[in-house]
């Protein structure tokens, strides 16, 4: 088992392309999609016929008083010149009465809170013109409710059962864990493949002859993945935690732990991958056909909640990515510890045994 990882390692000591390309792909994803994710996403909003300029400021004001949001007035033209050449997701038309129309190019993922937070403002709108309407004094009820709001009688404060403030989903994050462990499957699954390999050029025929037996062989290669694996998200992470500054809290110990089995999972998974095709070259190809779509049924693009299709949430489960990700999270944004993550991580270590089990099978019975 030591002389083939050994084996291993000299040979990637060598020529360490392919695993610092995934390492710098797994950076410059990140820095790509999430830069930003932390931002408050801005909306242009343009009148509608019949809307005067001071008008259309006051409102853009009144939809201005969310800090998840921030709406600028401009005109009609660029407006909509900006959603239809994909610069922003979507746009506002501000309606007579106090309606709103959104102008969007296709679905984007705060289309559904910007209308939410759109038809607040309309239902309270138009509560105050009701209670204007039956005491006749318009000016004075939106004054009225100004001053109250400007020093309400109670305040709410939500916080953890600990008292510590309450932190929501981070995108960042989630990306950032997302694009890692991703990446990082890539790595495993090619290093992986050199099982594949050796058994195709008759390697393992000769090396078996010698003192070294097949599991020490199996042992060798799947745990130097492992490693590597490990290295590569630990690389990537540390890379963003102590350069970039993204705060991934301190129970470094614990995230290793989840990474470490994530990673053994991953080598499960490729070893089962391994055992439905024939040659080398079939895994290769199977693997960039096969790995991209795991993200995407886990969800780790996309806010949580905004996927509700049950078979897309049921698939999600049978994908470590899924359970890692979810695990990571909880540590970093919420300092969890061992009884909040029992759970995932017993996923993990689930999916990784009956992989390897099956895996391993479907490698053996079919003829080197």
């Amino acid at each position: 088992m030591i002389a083939v990882f050994l084996a291993q390692w000299r040979h990637d000591r060598r020529s360490p392309a392919l695993i610092l390309v995934f390492i710098g792909i797994s950076i410059a994803a990140t820095l790509l999609f999430s830069s930003n994710m932390n931002g408050t996403p801005e909306y242009a909003v343009f009148p509608d016929k019949g809307i005067g300029h001071e008008e259309a400021e006051q409102r853009v004001q009144r939809m201005n008083d969310s800090d998840s949001f921030s709406f600028m007035l401009k005109s009609e033209e660029k407006a909509i010149r900006d959603v239809r050449e994909g610069r922003t997701h979507l746009a506002v038309r501000l309606m007579a009465e106090g309606e709103y129309r959104i102008v969007t190019a296709g679905e984007g993922l705060n289309q559904s809170m910007v209308s939410e937070h759109l038809n607040r403002i309309v239902s309270e709108d138009g509560r105050l013109a009701h209670a204007a309407g039956l005491t006749g004094k318009e000016g004075a009820a939106y004054h009225t409710f100004e001053t109250f709001m400007a020093s309400p009688p109670l305040h709410t404060n939500v916080v953890r059962p600990d008292g510590r403030t309450l932190v929501g989903n981070d995108m960042s994050i989630q990306l950032l864990f997302g694009f890692t462990l991703f990446l990082a499957m890539f790595t495993i699954g090619f290093k992986v493949n050199s099982v594949m390999e050796e058994k195709a050029f008759g390697i393992w025929k000769r090396v078996i002859l010698s003192p070294v037996t097949k599991t020490g062989m199996y042992m060798g290669h799947l745990c130097y993945s492992l490693i590597i694996g490990l290295i590569h998200s630990v690389t990537v992470l540390l890379f963003f935690d102590l350069v970039l500054g993204y705060d991934l809290g301190t129970q470094y110990g614990l995230m290793l732990v989840i990474i470490m089995l994530y990673s053994a999972a991953i080598v499960s998974l490729s070893m089962l991958l391994a055992g439905v095709v024939r040659t080398p070259e079939q895994f290769q190809m199977l693997l960039p056909v096969v790995l991209p779509i795991m993200p995407l049924m886990a969800g780790i693009y996309f806010p949580p909640g905004l996927m509700t299709n049950k078979l897309l949430l049921l698939a999600g489960e049978l994908l470590p990515i899924t359970h890692a990700v979810h695990a990571l999270k909880q540590v970093a944004l919420y300092d969890a510890g061992w009884a909040e993550i029992l759970m995932p991580v017993a996923k993990l270590a689930l999916i990784g045994v009956i992989c390897m089990g099956i895996g391993i099978n479907l490698v053996e019975r079919r003829k080197a």
